[in-house]
């Protein structure tokens, strides 16, 4: 004869069985390509020492991308390969973009003619 259960026990029971406890093994770092690490790794460094994206975007004047879409880019021309986030002094030109990159936690505030 069955016993009835109430839902929370059958689901605290199903839990038990259905949760998945993979295997941990140590490898050398040359065979962990492709492995996922079984705990969090931190590093001792910390690279670069400063809070950084790998690139925070393009500088870029709106009118020259307005007639931009997927099936018509518009080519621009690089300007400068990298500014620091309020840089003064830089302007852009017709068709021209900066690349930014921002080496520290400030609004950017660039503000070109």
């Amino acid at each position: 004869m069955f016993r009835l259960r109430a839902v929370n026990e059958v689901i605290e029971e199903s839990i038990r069985y259905l949760r998945h406890h993979p295997s941990v093994k140590r490898v050398s770092l040359i065979h962990a390509l492709n492995k996922i690490s079984g705990e969090t790794v931190y590093s001792a460094v910390m690279l670069p020492p400063f809070p950084k994206s790998t690139m925070d975007g393009y500088a870029v004047k709106s009118s020259n991308c307005s007639s931009a879409s997927p099936s018509s880019p518009v080519i621009l021309k690089i300007k400068k390969e990298s500014i620091l986030a309020g840089e003064k002094g830089n302007t852009l030109g017709e068709n021209e973009a900066i690349r930014i990159e921002v080496f520290y936690q400030k609004a950017l505030t660039l503000l070109y003619q």
